[in-house]
């Protein structure tokens, strides 16, 4: 790749070959010593009664290469450090113009470089290293182009005639504002130049392991209560996972991404039943559980277990038992009827995490027909009281005020799923309940 230098260095190598080809013959003995400049077209000086003999480059645009715009993208690792940087990728567009002092002979001028141009179409590497290192260098020739490394680029630079049309040569010209002179148009590509920026660059892959693995990954169809599909899933019951392809010998249960293998009391290839226990495993919370099944197959070197395949993901609802104690700390008479203040102190399994959202719900047990039911919905406290060092807790608090006297069925709401209410022969709930 090339340095920031290689730039200025095309420009110097092209001054060169065109100021080698016009101080030979015949040009020479027709014209005499000309002129090879890199100069704006303003500066040149056209005070004289005649032009300077003289051949002027001037590069007016530079573009991003196209073709090489998305080579080597940036990349980082996972801590953020640069690993890869792209280098800067460039077409140099040049403007050459000619000027001769008699008739003809700025003609010859353009002949002659556009000769010479079609001649050498790549800049070889020893026309670069002639042009950026010659043996006797000009006034003010910085020797420094010689580092640029434009003569060992991968991409060799091409020399290419434009096409400009009389309204961009018109525009170009006004914007100079310099007397218009015989001119073409030529593009230089391709310059890659280095990027300097520091990276940290990842060893080589050392050894290449490859595994294949068959397209037969275990499918979970459904998740139910033992032999009573249908019921709701409480902690302390047994769930059949029922699929197929389920059975490995390296096999992985999983509830909401934790190990619970465990659990299992049985295994086969269309079912696995799991033993929930009470209190529930910890990080297992009441609400949404997703369900999955890993197969795990020997990888690396030295071998060890590695996931080789997951099977979909079910889910159930996880509903939560719940016992309720209540104690009252004030009454108020209010219109022949008593309302209570205290707190309700509910043990709930499974565990409540403080990011979970929990309400206690009271129902009237049998209230009489000459009135609606009351009911009552209470919400836990921010965090379910929780510091914001603790995760989660089996006893929840529910702080209450107004609530009427009487008797009230009793559930605790955790993330929608609901604690379950009995009913008694005739198909009522009836439990549990608290009296107020």
């Amino acid at each position: 790749m090339s340095t920031s230098m290689a730039i200025a260095a095309v420009t110097a190598t092209l001054q060169s070959l065109i100021s080698n080809r016009v101080a030979a013959e015949p040009i020479a003995s027709v014209i005499g010593a000309v002129s090879v400049t890199s100069l704006p077209p303003d500066r040149i000086t056209l005070t004289g009664t005649n032009d300077p003999d003289q051949i002027n480059l001037f590069l007016h645009q530079i573009t991003r290469n196209q073709g090489w715009a998305n080579v080597d993208l940036p990349s980082r690792n996972s801590r953020g450090e640069r690993i890869a940087t792209p280098p800067l990728t460039v077409d140099l567009h040049y403007l050459i113009s000619v000027y001769g002092s008699s008739p003809y002979y700025a003609e010859l001028l353009l002949g002659e470089l556009m000769q010479v141009l079609h001649e050498n179409p790549v800049l070889s590497r020893a026309t670069i290293e002639t042009a950026l290192s010659p043996t006797t260098p000009p006034t003010d020739f910085p020797t420094e182009l010689a580092n640029s490394g434009i003569a060992d680029q991968l991409e060799k630079i091409r020399l290419t005639p434009g096409i400009l049309n009389a309204e961009e040569i018109s525009k170009l010209w006004a914007a100079m504002q310099a007397k218009f002179r015989p001119t073409v148009a030529y593009q230089a590509s391709t310059l890659i130049i280095e990027n300097n920026a520091v990276t940290k660059p990842a060893l080589p892959v050392a050894r290449r392991l490859g595994y294949g693995v068959p397209l037969d990954s275990a499918v979970i169809q459904s998740i139910v209560v033992t032999d009573q599909p249908g019921e709701p899933v409480v902690p302390g019951v047994s769930v059949d996972i029922l699929g197929y392809r389920l059975d490995n010998e390296d096999l992985i249960i999983t509830m909401n991404g934790g190990d619970v293998t465990a659990l299992a009391t049985e295994i086969s290839d269309t079912k696995i039943t799991l033993l929930l226990p009470t209190p529930m495993v910890a990080g297992i919370y009441s609400g949404v559980v997703a369900v999955k099944i890993i197969h795990q197959m020997l990888m690396s070197d030295p071998e060890s277990l590695h996931i080789g395949q997951e099977s979909n993901t079910e889910t159930f609802m996880l509903r939560p038992l719940v016992s309720t104690a209540v104690t009252v700390d004030d009454s108020e008479l209010i219109e022949g009827v008593t309302y209570r203040s205290g707190t309700f102190t509910s043990t709930i399994d499974p565990r409540v995490a403080r990011r979970q959202s929990v309400s206690l719900l009271l129902n009237e047990y049998q209230p009489p027909t000459t009135r609606s039911p009351r009911a009552y919905r209470i919400k836990a406290p921010d965090g379910n009281g929780l510091d914001p060092e603790i995760i989660d807790t089996d006893t929840v608090e529910f702080s209450f005020s107004g609530v009427a006297e009487g008797e009230y069925l009793v559930r605790v709401q955790v993330d929608g799923a609901e604690s379950l209410l009995s009913t008694d022969g005739d198909g009522y709930f009836f439990q549990p309940r608290i009296s107020l």
